[in-house]
C-alpha cells in the first residue's frame, strides 16, 4: 500500500543487541499527516529504514510504502503498519518567515 503526507513525528526509538545473533538492532515509529478529513494521522513502524527516516526533516512531504501486519498475544490482536520504503517528495519545507518581533537587525544582509 502507498500513503502520502507530511512527516509529523518520529518517536519510540529503540535499540539493542539480539540475544540469538549478537547483532545490533534499532527500530522507530514515525507518523505522517495526510489530507484526509477523518483520521488524518498514520503511524508506521520500521527497523530497516531508521537512518532514512531520521534524515528527512519534520514537515517534509513523504510517500510511504507499507504492509499491514497483525499478531495475537494472550488472546488479544495487535495491528501495525510496517513501512518498507519511504521517499521524500519535493523539497524540504520552507522555514517560517521572520516577524518584526524576532528580527535581529545585526543579522540583516544590508
Amino acid at each position: 500500500m502507498i500513503s502520502k503526507g507530511r512527516l509529523a513525528v518520529i518517536c519510540n526509538e529503540k535499540s539493542g543487541v539480539s540475544k540469538a545473533s549478537g547483532k545490533d538492532w534499532e527500530s522507530l515509529t514515525f507518523v505522517i499527516t495526510t489530507d484526509d478529513q477523518y483520521n488524518p494521522n498514520l503511524a508506521f513502524t520500521t527497523s530497516n529504514l531508521v537512518d532514512v527516516v531520521k534524515a528527512i526533516p519534520i514537515g517534509a512531504e513523504v510517500e510511504v510504502e507499507w504492509n499491514p501486519s497483525s499478531r495475537e498475544y494472550n488472546g488479544n490482536w495487535y495491528s501495525e503498519f510496517k513501512a518498507w520504503k519511504i521517499t521524500q517528495v519535493g523539497a524540504a519545507p520552507v522555514a517560517p518567515p521572520l516577524t518584526s518581533d524576532t528580527t535581529d537587525e545585526s543579522q540583516l544582509p544590508f
